[in-house]
């Protein structure tokens, strides 16, 4: 998720969904999938933390019919 409008930049880098409205506080944000995967995730988030107002959230959400799949995913990651 990402405070602002996108930039050119930022659409080149992420696939951005439409802009909507933050509820507790009306500013704009967007959010973005990245487009090419980071060499190191803190340096790639820290990045672009600063260039395009990146924020950080632990919130995840998994359909249920796929939750084995991410399990089975996060066992290869940690």
């Amino acid at each position: 998720m990402f405070w602002g409008e996108p930039s050119d930049a930022a659409r080149e880098r992420f696939e951005v969904t439409t802009p909507s409205k933050v509820a507790s506080n009306g500013n704009t944000v967007w959010k973005g999938f990245r487009r090419m995967p980071w060499a190191s995730y803190e340096a790639g988030f820290l990045h672009h933390r600063k260039e395009f107002d990146l924020v950080y959230t632990d919130l995840v959400c998994v359909k249920k019919d796929r939750l084995e799949e991410f399990e089975r995913a996060l066992e290869v990651l940690s």
